[in-house]
């Protein structure tokens, strides 16, 4: 694969871990007020805590709009959201807006929005004195269309699908500068020509920047202009980057602060122990201008999220409390009369987070529980009662009309709990638990909440196969028999580990053909395999590192990236080898993941791929341990029109009414079957025997390992269907195939 290729897949992933998360790391992002005059070196008074800017959106029922909502609180808005203009109209009074986006029907006229747009100004300026913009969104952003929006009053329009960065960034532009303190930056660099160019486009955007030449000087400037993010050259005279960033993590006021180092490729590979080890952020050259504002844009938002967190906010749907607001509501749900409705009270909290906050960097672990929040919020009713707990933990008071609501929440949040870390790499191996206690007509709410939080606590790190009912061990023998359990040390080890391999371009794919039996076919199939790249730039099998990222749940992000750059690679092929198709593996956490087939689904359309160009291998050991959850994953597959077949199949006296309870269409034959088969052992018998019963099925067989000659016309002259191997083909990185049966 070629290096830029990689690269770009790579910096696309790395973008999305940041940015499909939460929007919650941007959030209460500002623009600054007046920034003319400033000097590169002059100081800035810190930015006080402001509430955040509310906006209206006025949208017809089922527009798309919550999603919309949602993404804009991320980035730091209050959107209210209203279907009708009466309602628009009735909010104004208590809680004069900021901005207003409204939604064109496709049906409406623009010439009809100069009467709602003079309407609306009308009103809002009864409340606000100075002018609130008006945007719209519209199907189509044509210049006719932009043009009759202005004459019709509004301020501009933004087309569908709405790219919500762009309108965050319009919204800042338009809103008034004064609701909005500048967030602060510190840039550190000796060139003065690089300096006053990032100073001149950080500036554009709002941002408040001090310019340092002297890393000498970078501690006491830091020290008082209190910046929000700190930008550092990694090669400096006197003093590298990175030890500036030693020497500003030894400052209590300056721990948690960003810092972001400028760097090439040689400088991030020799440094990266150390930077994790100093919780440091870093930009890659060459980067465009676009890549330094995102990425400080949103180390500084978040930071300042971080920092104002314990402020008070509004009580409503959604809004969660502080602990002693919190404790307050169950005092007063003991002493008021018991609800017709059914009561409970969850707790949520992320499993052993002191020991994380060592070992991953503390700014994307601390967005974590904003991250839980925006997940839990739209599940909650005007009647529930949320809390942020502490740092850590997340409390819930809830009631629902019965016990199946009930049970239908707590469902709900689980897969929050279970799917939220999964959502960025540098966070997949942590573990959010959960706890709940239903609340009786006689019941103390708070003895509630205590049995909640002890039963979330006590939830041990369970093993995956006992999630489903599994109870077949492994094999003595077998690769999780070997494995050992890592303890606390090990796992910070391996999960940085592992996301050093996804996010330092380590991991690459190869192929390898499977060849039919009985003649050629016009189909041309490839196992696809991962590699990795070693410290010394070698190629290493993946077999530990998979096996320690499933002990520490991060199976389902290295799966996800197998199949997505896979997919990737088989949309180019097909182009030229219209009947190519990939063998793609997945592990029991897949099998687990609740979102897993609606993912696969939209990979697969984006890459113009049908069901059928794909086959998902399981494991046997998996498909026993998460049964019925295979079961109905392979039922769904098979009725998209896509393969679904057994690996490291035959082993177990179960394995035949396994393969007839999943009916699956194909088995890939354990090596050790193969090898037996091919030397003629005692049990050769009973494997003929399974054999003929995936035949009866219309089961394909496939035998894999086929290493001689020897080999390859025993398993020839038992009727397998398809053969793979090192003897028939290496696997590689091309997508070579050559027939040579």
């Amino acid at each position: 694969m070629e290096v830029e290729t990689m690269t770009s897949i790579m910096m696309a992933l790395r973008r999305a871990g940041i940015e499909e998360v939460p929007a919650e790391l941007r959030k209460r992002t500002r623009e600054p007020a007046r920034m003319a005059g400033h000097s590169d070196g002059a100081p800035t008074a810190a930015a006080p805590t402001t509430a955040s800017p509310v906006v209206f959106m006025l949208a017809p029922a089922g527009a798309g709009t919550s999603t919309l909502a949602e993404n804009l609180k991320d980035f730091g808005f209050d959107v209210r959201v209203f279907e009708d203009l009466d309602a628009v109209l009735r909010a104004l009074p208590d809680q004069p807006p900021s901005a207003l986006i409204a939604r064109l029907d496709p049906g409406q006229a623009i010439a009809d929005l100069g009467d709602v747009t003079r309407l609306l100004r009308e009103k809002i300026s009864v409340s606000v004195p100075v002018p609130v913009p008006v945007l719209w969104i519209v199907d189509r952003a044509d210049p006719q269309t932009r043009l009759d929006i202005l004459r019709a009053g509004g301020d501009g329009c933004i087309q569908v699908p709405v790219p919500t960065a762009a309108l965050a960034a319009r919204l800042r532009k338009r809103i008034p500068a004064e609701d909005r303190p500048p967030h602060r930056v510190l840039l550190v660099h000796a060139d003065p020509e690089v300096r006053r160019i990032h100073t001149a486009v950080l500036r554009d955007a709002g941002l408040a920047v001090e310019g340092v030449d002297d890393p000498l000087q970078a501690l006491p400037a830091a020290l008082r202009f209190a910046p929000e993010a700190i930008l550092v050259d990694v090669s400096l005279p006197a003093m590298d980057g990175l030890e500036i960033a030693h020497l500003l993590r030894e400052e209590d006021a300056l721990q948690a602060v960003p810092i972001v180092l400028l760097c090439d490729v040689s400088a991030l590979m020799e440094n990266r122990h150390r930077f994790r080890q100093l919780g440091l952020d870093y930009l890659r050259h060459p980067f465009s201008e676009s890549d330094l504002l995102e990425r400080l844009s949103l180390r500084a938002s978040q930071y300042r999220s971080t920092a104002t967190r314990g402020a008070d906010r509004i009580r409503d749907p959604g809004a969660f409390l502080e602990r002693s607001r919190f404790e307050a509501v169950l005092e007063d749900a003991c002493r008021s009369p018991e609800p017709e409705a059914f009561r409970a009270v969850l707790f949520l909290e992320i499993a052993g987070y002191g020991q994380l906050s060592q070992s991953h960097d503390a700014a994307i672990l601390g967005a974590l529980p904003a991250r839980i929040e925006s997940a839990l919020r739209p599940s909650l009713q005007p009647e529930d009662v949320a809390a942020r707990y502490d740092d850590a933990a997340y409390a819930l008071l809830i009631q629902r009309a019965g016990p199946e609501q009930l049970e239908a929440f707590h469902e709900s949040v689980r897969q929050v709990a279970a799917e939220v870390p999964r959502e960025d790499l540098r966070l997949s191996d942590v573990r959010v638990r959960l706890g709940m206690a239903r609340v009786g007509p006689n019941d103390d709410v708070r003895a509630a909440l205590c049995a909640a939080a002890g039963r979330c606590r006590a939830t041990a790190e369970a093993d995956p196969a006992a999630q489903d009912g599994g109870s077949e061990a492994a094999p003595v023998g077998s690769e999780a028999a070997r494995t050992p359990t890592l303890d606390a040390a090990g796992r910070r080890h391996w999960s940085s580990r592992i996301r050093d391999a996804i996010l330092g371009e380590r991991l690459f794919l190869v192929f390898q053909p499977l060849f039919p039996a009985q003649g050629h076919d016009a189909n041309e199939r490839h196992e696809v395999l991962l590699r990795i790249r070693d410290d010394h730039g070698g190629v290493s099998l993946p077999s530990e590192t998979l096996a320690m990222a499933e002990q520490l749940g991060m199976s389902v992000v290295l799966d996800r990236w197998v199949i997505d750059d896979a997919l990737r690679m088989l949309s180019i092929h097909r182009r030229t080898s219209r009947n190519a198709r990939f063998f793609l593996k997945v592990t029991g956490a897949t099998l687990q993941d609740g979102r897993f087939l609606e993912w696969l689904e939209e990979i697969l359309q984006r890459r113009a791929l049908e069901p059928g160009a794909v086959a998902l291998q399981i494991r046997e050991t998996d498909a026993i341990a998460h049964r019925q959850r295979t079961q109905e994953m392979v039922r769904q597959l098979r009725e998209q029109g896509m393969a679904v077949g057994l690996e490291h199949f035959g082993l177990r006296t179960t394995s035949f009414e396994l393969m007839k309870a999943l009916d699956v269409n194909f088995v890939k034959l354990a090596p050790a079957l193969v090898q037996g088969l091919a030397d003629g052992s005692n049990n050769a018998a009973s494997i003929l025997n399974l054999l003929h019963q995936a035949r009866a099925r219309d089961i394909k067989i496939i035998a894999p390992c086929i290493e001689n000659a020897h080999s390859l016309a025993k398993l020839w002259n038992e009727r397998i269907d398809l053969l793979q191997g090192n003897f028939l083909q290496d696997p590689g990185p091309d997508l070579a195939y050559d027939p040579v049966l």
